[in-house]
């Protein structure tokens, strides 16, 4: 297996294996709460939604000068979430039978000759289990997060999102590698060619979730929390460790960026993604950044699009997909938080229908807030501020049981000014939402423009 795709696999391997606060009191921390679960068959024959094996069927063009199997997978091994990693070789088609301390199973690697030829490689698990175990009982007896690469050197495999006729179970098979000779069987969804992004600093384990919110999480850690945590496995300490030590500045690479991940299809435009359009008309209207809108928000029924219904927008960026749909990003005038919004490039999206341009309408946004501004107006009268609105920053006190942050304080004070970075939607249906909210889980993408979000080690 090469360098980039065992780092990929390992990366993958882990998440979910422990969740922030990472404390081993933490009750999520108390089972692990991975993917790629294979239950011992009495367990798994007890819902249609476990399973007792995992099959990832492909297609292959070409003829392959080796074919060659791997499953790597998590064995719990103690309490919580401590398991140990397994893996399990086949340096060509056929069988091999594994048993590690009480868990056995078996891996089989086959192909069907054919125009493409399909490769089939299954893993089973084959531990006897009690009859009415609990789901903590039957994950001490599975295999947990599991994942397996097929590669076939000299031939090259047909992407599986695109392959007919293929039986995948309990997995989700993509393609990597240069040169789409390996595949593979991913225990989350994920795109063909998936990478880690260059501004990871590392696995974070917990399911997905954002890697530059946690490093900041784990900033703002208690000493108390960091004592629990030094009494756990290695992985963990590791983990805690590693992104304690980053800088202000690596956390802010974090943040996100819009670069291309293909040839530039519009640079013969010199057109700049990070900047958008100067200007684009659509049914009539011009718009620009820099202009006011008005959100006409009513057919939606998301209670925070109602919220937002009726406010006065400045318009910050336009951008056109590849079908000339255009999508405009904006800040809400009335939000406290608008500049942070600007200067971070963290914006709303909508579409052209669902705005209304300063001054085509004659209530003018409803005095930009309508109804909305008076009943701020009550709540401003009845709720003073307070005399004390020192920001204590991720230094203060945190509320709850949790003291102040000794070790973490002052990660902020070395976070450089953001300005231009774009948070852009990749897909159609997220960029429908309002919020161009960083996308979960740390494995990139490969469409012909990227919003890149490095988290939990990987990019989505």
């Amino acid at each position: 297996m090469s360098v980039a795709i065992d780092e990929m696999v390992r990366s993958l391997l882990y998440e979910g294996y422990a969740l922030y606060p990472y404390t081993p009191g933490a009750t999520k921390n108390a089972t692990p709460t991975p993917f790629g679960i294979v239950y011992p068959p009495t367990y798994a024959a007890g819902s249609g939604a476990t399973f007792d094996h995992l099959q990832v069927e492909c297609q292959l063009v070409g003829s392959a000068t080796q074919l060659e199997g791997e499953v790597l997978f998590l064995q719990p091994t103690g309490e919580r979430h401590e398991a140990v990693e397994r893996r399990v070789r086949l340096a060509g088609p056929g069988e091999a039978t594994f048993e590690y301390d009480g868990l056995c199973g078996r891996v089989t690697l086959e192909v069907e000759p054919g125009d493409p030829s399909k490769v089939r490689l299954r893993v089973e698990n084959l531990t006897e289990a009690p009859e009415g175990s609990t789901r903590a009982e039957a994950l001490q007896r599975s295999l947990v997060s599991t994942h397996c690469v097929i590669r076939a050197p000299g031939a090259r495999f047909v992407s599986p999102l695109d392959a007919v006729g293929c039986e995948n179970v309990n997995t989700w098979p993509v393609l990597v590698g240069a040169d789409d000779d390996a595949v593979l069987g991913a225990a989350i969804f994920l795109p063909d060619h998936p990478r880690i992004a260059p501004e990871s600093r590392g696995d974070l384990f917990d399911g997905t979730e954002i890697e530059e919110a946690l490093l900041l999480h784990v900033h703002a850690l208690s000493d108390g929390e960091r004592e629990a945590i030094a009494a756990q496995d290695s992985p963990v300490r590791e983990l805690v460790a590693r992104a304690s030590a980053t800088t202000g500045e690596e956390i802010m690479r974090l943040h996100g960026a819009l670069r291309p991940a293909a040839p530039e299809p519009r640079a013969d435009l010199g057109v700049d993604p990070r900047v958008g359009e100067a200007e684009a008309t659509v049914d009539g209207r011009t718009f620009r950044p820099g202009g006011k809108v008005v959100l006409r928000l009513g057919t939606r029924t998301d209670p925070y699009d109602q919220i937002l219904d009726g406010r006065t927008a400045s318009l910050e960026r336009i951008y056109l997909d590849y079908d000339g749909r255009v999508y405009l990003g904006v800040t809400i005038d009335t939000d406290p938080m608008q500049e942070v919004m600007r200067e971070t490039g963290r914006y709303h999206f909508f579409f052209a229908d669902e705005v209304e341009l300063l001054g085509e309408s004659h209530d003018e946004g409803r005095n930009e807030m309508g109804e909305q501004e008076e009943h701020k107006g009550a709540l401003d009268k009845d709720n003073p501020e307070p005399a004390d609105t020192t920001d204590k920053g991720l230094g203060g006190e945190t509320g709850g049981d949790r003291g102040p942050n000794e070790a973490g304080s002052g990660v902020l004070d070395q976070m450089p000014e953001s300005r231009g970075e774009v948070r852009y939607g990749d897909d159609e249906d997220q960029q429908e939402r309002e919020d161009a909210v960083p996308v979960e889980g740390g494995v990139d993408t490969d469409p012909d423009w990227e919003r890149k979000d490095a988290s939990s080690g990987v990019k989505d």
